[in-house]
């Protein structure tokens, strides 16, 4: 039996803002991080169900990035296409500070009162994206960065499982 939407309790947490991959500590509001100020996980959700992953989400500037996959609080994420040189923190994150594409306007700052960070339950397959490049489904978990917000002040994520699809198969 295949049911949807997959169990995802428990889910909570929030967000910081922080670049810990340069060493420029001018752009700090540039880079967003699952994690609590100083630095150990924030997220609280449960291991995703087999086949599916955790992905996490930057939009800003009207257009959208992946922070990579994960599938737990603890450890980096998949990913790290934008961040700097540096090691980033043991959490799923992002910077967006360095190979930037040629779309998105720098010097980055999320706290412009309009970029968002989401966590999607997305679907895997031995380690790969089935889906391509895009997000599969509707974000689980979402924060939108107020303006003028700071480096490492917790944003919360509001819940949403609604938007998961919904459906149960038997096989057999």
């Amino acid at each position: 039996m295949l049911a949807f939407p997959p169990n995802t309790a428990p889910l909570a947490g929030s967000v910081v803002l922080a670049t810990p991959t340069d060493d420029n500590a001018a752009n700090e509001t540039a880079g967003a991080w699952l994690a609590t100020p100083d630095g150990r996980p924030a997220l609280t959700a449960s291991a995703p169900p087999r086949g599916w992953v955790y992905e996490g989400w930057i939009g800003t500037q009207d257009l959208r990035f992946t922070m990579g996959r994960f599938t737990g609080a603890t450890g980096p994420d998949s990913a790290r296409p934008t961040s700097g040189p540096r090691p980033g923190l043991d959490v799923p994150g992002e910077d967006l500070v360095d190979r930037l594409p040629p779309t998105l306007r720098g010097p980055v700052n999320l706290a412009d009162g309009a970029s968002t960070i989401e966590v999607s339950l997305e679907p895997d397959r031995d380690g790969q994206d089935p889906t391509g490049p895009g997000t599969f489904g509707a974000p689980v978990l979402r924060a939108r960065i107020p303006a003028g917000g700071g480096p490492l002040q917790p944003v919360p994520f509001e819940v949403d499982t609604t938007q998961l699809p919904a459906g149960v198969a038997t096989i057999g």
